[in-house]
């Protein structure tokens, strides 16, 4: 191997599970052209030192087999250069992941979430590094991608990572990047049924977002803050969250937080046993997410019109969403989406006097 060849081998170590040839390229020696680094990669896949193929993205994608990784790690730890390197992973990390947020909640979100399922384990070496070196990044990378490990039952060890990261960040870093962390720690805990610690960690993101004057962001808190709130029983100040964040989104003109808002609503009115309000609420709400895209919000949203029909005695209606509902679902392979979608299955089966299949769908 040539010098430049050995370094890119040994360097490239550093990533978990492989990486894009355009990333390896950016983090093993940001001075040498990226073109450079690729020819490197592709002279070590001559020699069956690594394996380039496409990725879920469409690009190119380089990995090693474990036992060759091993060595070059071993390799990589002399490097005096290690610790730079391994920051500039995580930094390249945290840009992967706030880069792909918003596709992980939009029309394509199955080809992001695939993305993110192969880089996962660059991402688990990254928070690794962060909790150690810089928990603002960690919290950053949390935050952006928590909607992932929601979609993709990681919920424990997100809640465990984010733990430990807001428990490692002091009182200098940055509140905005505290606040992300916990908000993503308050949407774990939701979606595993913990509503008073859900409560604890949207308050906190609450009150650090206020802090931060991000207004679209405590515009959300707010919203996020409702639902435990409303589901641990104080309908009143829940109704005054969500009154608060619907002002704040009208005050900004963000209409996409505006019909996020009118999602609260419905689910308000929906524990409220208005379920007229709500069949309203919630049918403009799906109208408009089938406008805007996103195959997540819309199998969420269209789980929730399939429940408020079948209390409305609407089962045909009700069946027929849930089909669409578990279309998009298998499409995105959504394990915490279908749970709720067999919920609202045993409910239909129940207004349609099937017991027994309320049962099987209800485990």
């Amino acid at each position: 191997l040539t010098a430049d060849e050995r370094r890119t081998f040994e360097r490239f170590a550093v990533f978990a599970g492989g990486a894009e040839l355009v990333m390896a390229g950016e983090v093993i020696d940001p001075a040498r052209p990226i073109d450079e680094v690729i020819d490197d990669l592709e002279s070590l896949a001559d020699k069956n030192l690594l394996a380039i193929d496409d990725g879920a993205g469409g690009e190119p994608r380089a990995r090693m087999l474990e036992t060759i990784r091993a060595y070059a790690a071993e390799r990589f730890g002399t490097d005096p250069a290690r610790a730079t390197v391994r920051a500039r992973h995580a930094s390249r990390v945290l840009a992967f992941c706030e880069a792909i947020e918003p596709a992980l909640m939009g029309d394509r979100s199955d080809v992001a979430l695939a993305r993110m399922e192969e880089e996962h384990d660059n991402v688990r070496a990254a928070l690794d590094w962060a909790l150690e070196h810089d928990p603002a990044c960690g919290l950053r990378i949390g935050g952006a991608i928590w909607r992932f490990w929601q979609q993709r039952a990681h919920m424990a060890e997100a809640e465990r990572r984010l733990d430990a990261l807001l428990d490692a960040a002091g009182a200098d870093v940055d509140r905005c990047a505290i606040a992300r962390g916990c908000t993503a720690l308050g949407g774990t805990r939701y979606w595993q049924g913990d509503y008073a610690a859900a409560m604890r960690a949207y308050e906190d993101a609450l009150a650090h977002f206020r802090a931060c004057g991000d207004q679209v962001a405590m515009a959300g808190a707010l919203y996020d803050l409702s639902y435990p709130v409303a589901i641990t029983g104080d309908a009143e100040r829940a109704a005054a969250l969500i009154d608060e964040s619907l002002q704040t989104f009208e005050d900004l003109g963000d209409e996409a937080g505006i019909a996020l808002v009118r999602e609260g609503q419905a689910v308000q009115a929906v524990m409220a046993g208005d379920f007229e309000r709500a069949h309203t609420l919630q049918r403009a709400v799906v109208a408009h997410q089938r406008r805007r895209g996103g195959l997540f919000k819309l199998s969420d949203n269209i789980g929730m019109l399939a429940m408020i029909e079948s209390r409305l005695g609407h089962t045909a209606e009700a069946r027929a969403l849930l089909e669409e509902v578990r279309g998009v679902q298998r499409r995105l392979r959504d394990r915490s989406g279908l749970a709720g979608a067999l919920e609202i299955r045993a409910l239909v089966a129940i207004e349609e006097g099937d017991p027994e299949t309320a049962a099987l769908c209800a485990g």
